[in-house]
């Protein structure tokens, strides 16, 4: 499973800066799992969005490596924090 850090995201689509080598096949099906950090230090991470895609852009031999994944987000907040932790 390789990884990636998004340059730009929207509810339909985001662009993931990779590693060479790392870029998928143009049309490729690849599960995306965006998480973002908490406004709270303490909280972990703020929002979680999961989604299923078809990579739909790549890179140009002129840019950075990377690609587009045109996906249908959904989200999962965190669980909230009790006493015991």
């Amino acid at each position: 499973m390789a990884g990636g850090f998004t340059r730009d995201i929207s509810e339909v689509a985001l662009y993931i800066m990779c590693s060479n080598g790392d870029q998928p096949n143009l049309e490729d099906e690849t599960a995306v799992d965006v998480i973002l950090p908490s406004v709270d230090s303490g909280a972990g991470y703020g929002m979680r969005f999961t989604s299923v895609g078809r990579v739909s852009r790549l890179s140009r031999p002129n840019e950075a490596c990377g690609f587009a994944v045109a996906v249908r987000f959904g989200f999962e907040e965190p669980a909230p924090k009790t006493a015991e932790s």
